[in-house]
């Protein structure tokens, strides 16, 4: 037989405790949420991309990132924030 000490089995029953009451998932409506939001930033971009007159600038199913996208990472461009 081991021997426990009391403040091992108040360390485990508090860990327990904290395991129970808390878990690692988001809340059920912030994935939807994120999802739609990147979809109407998407579609409100493409829409706009569009009207230009530059072919390379249309977004499709095989056209890839449109040169000059505001949503592209450019690492010379780090002091706009947004763009992390």
């Amino acid at each position: 037989m081991e021997n426990f000490e009391v403040g091992d089995a108040e360390e485990q029953a508090a860990e327990s405790t904290y395991l129970k009451a808390h878990n690692c998932r988001p809340p059920p409506i912030f994935i939807p949420l994120i999802v739609f939001a990147e979809t109407v930033v998407f579609v409100c971009y493409a829409v706009a991309a569009s009207k230009d007159n530059n072919p390379y600038n249309d977004v499709t199913a095989f056209s890839g990132n449109p040169r000059g996208s505001s949503l592209t990472y450019y690492p010379h461009k780090r002091h706009e924030v947004w763009r992390f």
